[in-house]
């Protein structure tokens, strides 16, 4: 029974990596984990795959470009200097937004403030009777 293979050592130790044989590669490409690693964390095994493509029957990767591109000036900008159409504002013009302060669904609670008729004035007692008396909640 061979060996098994760290998908996590693969990647973080190069020894590791270049001491596995064919039999340990055709393993690894089996292993879920390594799977799972190549999906969620390319970044990290892109280096592997990189200098051991053969061995995992992967085709080998196209060099990359470290020059960036030339950087070209536009013959006309699309944005700067431009007048930006507000398209927020036609619902509110047309009334055909649709605002949740305006929306009005089935049994649908609201609620009401009472105010005192006293501005400033100080409260010395307060009836639970009266204040229920006043503010019943209305079921429609």
């Amino acid at each position: 029974m061979e060996e098994k293979v760290d998908p996590l050592r693969v990647v973080q130790d190069p020894a590791y990596a270049a001491s596995l044989t064919e039999a340990h590669w055709r393993a690894l490409t089996n292993d879920p984990v390594w799977h799972e690693m190549i999906g969620e964390f390319h970044e990290m095994t892109a280096p592997v795959l990189g200098l051991y493509a053969m061995q995992l029957g992967l085709p080998a990767p196209r060099p990359v470009s470290t020059t960036p591109p030339p950087a070209t000036q536009p013959d006309q900008f699309q944005v700067i200097g431009k007048r930006v159409p507000r398209l927020h504002g036609l619902g509110v013009v047309t009334n055909l937004g649709q605002y949740t302060q305006n929306m009005r669904m089935n049994g649908m609670l609201y609620t009401r403030t009472l105010r005192s008729p006293h501005p400033h004035a100080t409260r010395r007692s307060t009836s639970s009777m009266s204040s229920m008396k006043c503010c019943r909640p209305r079921w429609t």
